[in-house]
């Protein structure tokens, strides 16, 4: 058996209490190509904030995995479709938590310092032979 790329079940708190969002990981790459992204929407020219959004939409839609996004309506609550067009329709300041939180995961921000690393304590730590 192989190794399965993790995944990450991003659970939000203060302002998005109660949204959790389960999203594929990311590779060196793309973590790159979303940090460029990031810093792109954060300039201070509209247009640079403007051309960020699509593609940040794009790379959450392709590893989005599921989520309890719900919109309300005349007739109650309907949920969100996980993909493209859902993700497109929400408001861009939850979709920046998304994807904020989404590297700060990648990046393994949420380990307390001091934590060893997942995986670390299988790692063999004997001397190597002289």
């Amino acid at each position: 058996m192989g190794f399965i790329l993790p995944t990450y079940n991003l659970r939000f708190t203060g302002a998005y209490e109660g949204l959790e969002v389960h999203m594929r990981g990311l590779s060196a790459g793309r973590l790159l190509d979303l940090s460029e992204l990031m810093g792109r929407f954060a300039s201070a020219r509209e247009t640079e904030t403007l051309a960020a959004v699509g593609p940040m939409i794009d790379m959450v839609a392709s590893a989005l995995i599921g989520w309890n996004v719900q919109q309300g309506q005349a007739d109650g609550e309907v949920d969100v479709p996980a993909d493209r067009d859902g993700v497109a329709s929400l408001n861009v300041d939850v979709l920046m938590a998304i994807v904020q939180r989404w590297a700060e995961a990648a990046k393994g921000v949420d380990a307390p310092l001091g934590a060893e690393p997942p995986g670390l304590s299988q790692v063999p730590m004997e001397p190597l032979p002289s």
